[in-house]
């Protein structure tokens, strides 16, 4: 091919880069429009059934990009439009480069205003007062379980769940620069990727002392030149730390669920999740009768754990998601079922359902 050729090449490249910063420059003003309305209307900014639309249809249109292309060129679309709409403060369990700063970036892009919290109850607490829009916090590992912080400030919070996102776990082992394997005395990390790890750990530093802190980006923080930590790739870049081994996990597969906390949940997107909370009666077959409810109706449940209510010794309230949303009809008349059977009974919100 010849020079010339290339040259003709990129004039319609630049034409075409033209045309996206045209339309991108009239989409944010048409965002811009929706926003107002929305405010005069009471109505929230974001709206993840619209987002999940948006994406659907781009997925479909395209030819030559890969879906995930479209998913990561429109999630940052999305998110340049709602920056010019208002002021939107996303929080999540900090500090920088941990996996939750990963999965609210997942979710809402780079353009909008993310807030790095110590806890998860204070992320909660920052929603709950307005001071952000939403939350991103950790609710289940495929591999060590539910996050019960979370469980069981959702069962007290006013809050919704009003979206979730599913991230693969990848851990590595990262030390200053220059810092080599046999320097390491201990390995500095969060417990769950402590545990996460251990089998790497109990064969490669056998001998290094291995610390629990609040979060595997504190670890990356307190790192001297005798230690090492166990964090994230995005972390190493934001530390300015060297990955001295990558994909340490023991298991592959690995992955964490992330739900977004709102005052309010999703409508209906035809591939939804409902998470809900209830209690029952301490008599035999109750929890028989409760879950029957669902066999009956055909829904698919796809967790069900039960939790300590704290109000009483020996009394546990029961967390359940299933598929589909709470006002479709027939999972309406299910939940109506169950809130018969139950002492208690708590909906934590329905919204799309991710799609890892």
């Amino acid at each position: 091919m010849s020079s010339k050729k290339i040259e003709e090449l990129r004039k319609k490249i630049d034409s075409v880069d033209a045309g996206i910063v045209h339309l991108l420059d009239e989409r944010v003003r048409l965002a811009k429009e929706i926003g107002k309305v929305k405010d005069s209307l009471g109505l929230d900014i974001v709206t993840f059934n619209r987002h999940s639309e948006v994406l659907q249809r781009a997925k479909k249109r395209k030819k030559y990009l890969s879906n995930k292309n479209v998913e990561n060129i429109f999630r940052e679309i999305i998110s340049a439009c709602l920056s010019n709409e208002a002021r939107i403060r996303i929080g999540f369990l900090g500090p920088r480069g941990t996996f939750s700063d990963t999965a609210a970036q997942k979710i809402f892009g780079n353009s909008l205003e993310l807030v790095p919290y110590s806890a998860i109850d204070d992320v909660f607490r920052a929603v709950e007062k307005e001071e952000l829009e939403y939350g991103v916090v950790p609710i289940e590992n495929s591999t060590e379980g539910s996050v019960n912080s979370t469980l069981d400030l959702l069962l007290t919070s006013n809050l919704m769940i009003a979206g979730e996102t599913k991230l693969k776990v990848v851990h590595n082992l990262l030390v200053k620069q220059g810092v080599k394997l046999q320097d390491i005395k201990a390995v500095y990390a969060h417990q769950q990727a402590l545990a996460q790890c251990k089998a790497f750990l109990a064969e490669t530093l056998p001998k290094a002392e291995k610390k629990e802190v609040s979060s595997n980006a504190k670890a990356c923080e307190i790192l001297d030149n005798s230690s090492a930590a166990i964090a994230s790739e995005s972390a190493s870049r934001i530390y300015n730390l060297q990955i001295l081994k990558s994909n340490i996990q023991d298991n592959a597969n690995n992955t964490t669920r992330f739900i977004v906390l709102s005052h309010n949940d999703s409508k209906p997107t035809g591939n939804d999740k409902t998470s809900i909370v209830f209690s029952l009666k301490d008599k035999p077959g109750t929890l028989y009768n409760a879950l029957s409810v669902f066999k009956d109706a055909g829904i698919n449940l796809t967790k069900i754990e039960s939790r300590p209510s704290k109000q009483k010794s020996w009394e546990y309230v029961f967390y359940v998601d299933f598929l589909g949303n709470r006002n479709e009809k027939k999972h309406a008349k299910a939940l109506e079922e169950l809130a018969k059977n139950s002492i208690f009974i708590k909906i934590l919100g329905s919204y799309p359902r991710s799609s890892e």
